[in-house]
């Protein structure tokens, strides 16, 4: 009897001990901090966008280390907006940080470019801005938050063809992401009735347009469809110093502040595509609040933020309340942030929809 009792109380023992030790193992995993490396344009032409994205990202890393649970911790890295770059900083994201999920890069060349290489590696990773046709095809760890880049050229070649302009001239840069929206839109306007009768490659470290814009402009064009890779408006300004007067269409890289702050009033009128955040929703408004406690002012730009912000968020999410990254992804849907997303589809993508949008004013305005 003593033997049997002693045996059970052992028994009784050892069972405390390992409920004890799940408990804390568990406790563990609970607080276990995870580290996301963050691949931004930081410096270059297109640094404005990885500025913004940053600072969104930031947010969403101190609101969700402010509540209990698993923490992250973000590493950022600088892809210049250069392939090269971008894979650089994957690598050293991969091989010395070590960490286990990879937000960015923003531009298409970069995110290209490090898909190749997480694609060997087997290493999931959520790429923002660019959600195109070329991204979803790029690797089955790829998934990506953000629009079309074919879309935002179908959208304006059938903007043009409503008002009734069926002779274009373009002007676009020698750059991947700008080569592809130009080919999207110069393909569907064709289709649509359209003819381009003048084309001009720019050098992308060039900012003088004035050479391009007068051989266009021998051809008589009704309008010009202009694709710069980062800023248009050196050649919103040039054109204007030219005493041209001729309507203007482009893609998204019209949208932002820089635009007008380098153009002035010679960006009025212009039509583009792009994405508009509703800035009044719950969502937007506590962010703004939060991103003016953080930085002194609102956002410069909601959509640049947000993605950085909300990409942020829609990782942690994956990574925390599902099995696996796949299985997270199949069936996530955020309602959380800035961004609604109500899931990614078989390629990965969760697709915002691009608008036509005009300038006024110097005001962004959404053409109904």
């Amino acid at each position: 009897m003593r033997k049997t009792f002693l045996s059970l109380f052992t028994f009784l023992s050892l069972f405390i001990v390992i409920v004890l030790l799940s408990g804390c193992a568990q406790q563990n995993r609970e607080l276990e901090e995870f580290t996301i490396g963050v691949i931004l344009p930081l410096t270059g032409d297109f640094s404005f966008f990885g500025e913004q994205a940053m600072q969104g990202a930031s947010i969403a890393a101190e609101e969700i280390n402010s509540i209990s649970g698993r923490k992250v911790k973000l590493i950022f890295e600088d892809e210049k907006c250069l392939p090269r770059e971008a894979t650089n900083a994957y690598r050293k994201l991969k091989d010395m940080d070590q960490v286990g999920f990879i937000v960015g890069p923003a531009c298409t060349g970069s995110i290209l470019a490090v898909a190749a290489q997480a694609n060997e590696d087997r290493q999931y990773m959520l790429a923002i801005l660019d959600a195109g046709e070329e991204v979803e095809k790029a690797s089955p760890y790829l998934y990506a938050l953000g629009f079309s880049s074919e879309e935002e050229g179908y959208l304006i070649a059938g903007y043009l063809i409503q008002q009734n302009i069926t002779k274009i001239a373009i002007i676009y840069d020698q750059d991947e992401w700008a080569s592809l929206v130009k080919d999207s839109f110069k393909k569907r306007f064709k289709a649509l009735g359209g003819k381009t009768i003048a084309e001009e490659a720019h050098d992308v470290k060039d900012h003088d347009y004035r050479t391009n814009i007068l051989k266009v402009m021998d051809a008589k064009p009704e309008a010009l469809y202009i694709a710069p890779a980062y800023n248009g408006g050196y050649v919103l300004k040039q054109l204007k110093e030219l005493n041209i007067d001729i309507p203007v269409f482009g893609p998204d890289t019209f949208g932002i502040n820089e635009v007008l702050t380098i153009a002035g009033d010679a960006a009025d009128g212009v039509i583009y595509s792009n994405v508009v955040i509703n800035e009044q929703s719950p969502g937007a408004v506590k962010f703004q609040e939060r991103y003016a406690q953080k930085y002194g002012k609102k956002s410069e730009s909601l959509l640049f933020a947000a993605l950085g912000y909300d990409a942020v968020k829609i990782a942690h999410k994956v990574l925390t309340e599902y099995e696996t990254i796949p299985k997270g992804f199949a069936n996530i849907a955020y309602h959380d942030g800035i961004i609604e997303v109500e899931g990614f589809d078989e390629q990965g993508m969760a697709k915002l929809n691009p608008m036509v949008m005009r300038i006024e004013d110097q005001r962004f305005v959404k053409i109904d």
